[in-house]
């Protein structure tokens, strides 16, 4: 299955990836199952947006500067005749790019889950180890250990 994801945190959605969603939502859907279309939140290049993620199989893709008209380029090449764009590439499997050279130094803590959940996901969130310290905390401790990892 082919994943298509689109940044739609607010940086995106002032760049019109609401327009290039709705593009790829009409592409997509009459393939059913065979292509997911996705949002996500901030995908950490506010400077490209709208950004479009492409999960082919083989490679992640990152697609910047996407319009309504390229993200239908971008379906009819990349997803249906397996052919990436390469002039709109920004990032190829997180390390690779024009964009690379800019982020290799970086380490997202904060922000380390950007471009992988959807925000409006709570299964998504909780599949990076969201909620990780209330589990723990209600399932495994005393209120006494709680406060005393508080003062630590």
């Amino acid at each position: 299955m082919k994943t298509i994801t689109v940044g739609m945190g607010t940086c995106g959605a002032s760049a019109g990836s609401a327009k290039v969603f709705a593009t790829l939502k009409a592409l997509t859907e009459p393939h059913g199952a065979e292509i997911k279309l996705s949002s996500t939140g901030c995908m950490g290049m506010c400077y490209r947006e709208p950004l479009v993620e492409v999960d082919d199989g083989e490679n992640r893709v990152l697609y910047g500067d996407v319009t309504e008209k390229l993200a239908q380029e971008i379906f009819e090449s990349h997803i249906l005749a397996n052919t990436p764009l390469k002039k709109h590439t920004v990032l190829l499997n997180s390390k690779e790019g024009p964009e690379w050279p800019f982020l290799e130094r970086q380490v997202k803590i904060v922000l380390r889950n950007c471009g992988f959940i959807d925000p409006d996901s709570i299964g998504d969130y909780e599949t990076r180890d969201g909620y990780r310290a209330i589990k723990t905390v209600l399932r495994e401790m005393s209120p006494a250990e709680v406060v005393q990892q508080m003062i630590d």
